[in-house]
């Protein structure tokens, strides 16, 4: 009986590995793309890889032209988030030639990474893959893990990142109990730390009165729909992007009136450019993160979790728990399960970045240099290596 268990046990890892293979997550992906296109009868009949790309061969149904699925390409991208060539082959037959780009353990940010509007970049094994907060479906965030997987080193990203592409031109919110860890961010005049519940509630309050405030807006043009539109309308009317981060969010678990306020934001923020992204290592839906909330974050990033349990919280999905201890490294659902890994940027990295964005009067007083302040250790696996180490060159 124990042979038959573990023959079976053997048989399911390898199942497991033959589809966490490449291969099979392109032919997933794509096949789920094409059904939700209602193209279901578009085969992919091979994968190969070659090099540094994959081949994907396929054959199109009656009816559909190669010009006619040439305007999929932007789609298929995206279901794959890797470039795509199509070539028409014969007869019925395509071939559509992926990007392929090699996972490292260890991504440095660089100042070659793309900078435009509210996108920030992650990588994965297919490229480059940019999360989107212009877009309606990830306008909000929510994020978890296990303590010093990654958490802390994404908002530092989302910060800095959206800061410099957008030249200051927003306004960062943020809300943390342990300020001594935001010191990278201190004088730079769009950005604001909240440290207790009071200032927590405050800031939110102030967010809400935005938000009603844009609302009647957008209501007063009567002819634009979301903020978007309406900064393509009205260039010269100021309408700044918002995004409230919030930080180990489970110690407002209590607060009804921060739940409220944040349960309000998710729910009727998003299309008015003012964004919400929580983190926390188990936003548990019942005790933590409310039903509601959960129900209006569709974007979720996973860095490793202790438990399978802990995984499908955030992610509806176990696969969080399989990650191992990489820092960086996390599953992001945006659509669809996609595992990623964050480029490192570290605090002296963001102080040096966000120089030019700082006040010049009290410099000294409220933004203390790197060199000023014992700056955290350096994540292990972030430290410069040779083994799994790119600068993106």
């Amino acid at each position: 009986m124990l042979t038959l268990a573990g023959a079976a046990l053997v048989a399911a890892s390898g199942v497991g590995l033959i589809q966490n293979r490449p291969k099979a997550i392109i032919r997933k992906q794509l096949v789920r793309y094409f059904r939700s296109c209602k193209l279901p009868e578009v085969s992919v009949r091979r994968i190969t890889r070659h090099g540094a790309t994959y081949a994907v061969r396929i054959t199109l149904p009656y009816g559909v032209t190669v010009e006619k699925f040439q305007s999929h390409l932007p789609g298929m991208e995206q279901a794959v988030a890797a470039p795509i060539k199509l070539k028409h082959v014969f007869g019925a037959t395509c071939e559509l030639t992926l990007g392929y780009a090699p996972f490292f353990e260890k991504v440095s940010y660089t100042d070659r990474l793309p900078r435009n509007g509210l996108t920030v970049p992650l990588m994965t094994p297919f490229g480059t893959r940019f999360l989107d907060f212009s877009d309606e479906t990830c306008c909000h965030l929510l994020t978890g893990g296990a303590t010093r997987m990654g958490k802390s080193a994404l908002i530092r990203l989302i910060a800095t990142h959206l800061t410099l592409s957008l030249d200051g031109n927003l306004q960062i919110k943020m809300i943390n109990n342990k300020v001594t860890d935001l010191y990278m961010f201190r004088g730079v005049p769009h950005i604001e730390v909240a440290e207790t519940d009071r200032e927590a509630l405050a800031v939110l309050e102030q967010a809400l009165d935005e938000a009603k405030r844009r609302k009647s807006l957008l209501k007063s043009k009567k002819n634009v729909v979301d903020a978007k539109q309406f900064r393509q309308r009205y260039p010269d009317e100021k309408m700044e992007p918002v995004f409230i981060i919030i930080d180990e969010y489970g110690r407002f678990a209590d607060n009804k009136a921060i739940q409220n306020a944040v349960t309000e934001l998710a729910e009727t923020a998003g299309y008015l450019d003012i964004h919400l992204i929580i983190s926390s290592q188990r936003p548990d839906a019942k005790d933590v993160l409310k039903p509601r909330i959960k129900a209006n974050i569709l974007t979720r990033i996973a860095f490793s979790t202790t438990d399978e349990t802990n995984s499908m919280i955030i992610l509806d999905s176990p696969e969080a728990a399989h990650l191992g201890k990489i820092q960086g490294r996390a599953y992001l659902l945006d659509g669809f399960l996609e595992k990623v890994q964050v480029p490192y940027m570290s605090p002296e990295q963001v102080v040096t970045l966000l120089e030019p964005y700082r006040k010049e009067e009290g410099t000294e007083d409220d933004a203390p240099r790197s060199e000023d302040i014992e700056a955290p250790e350096a994540l292990p696996s972030f430290i410069s290596g040779s083994t799994g180490f790119t600068d993106l060159s």
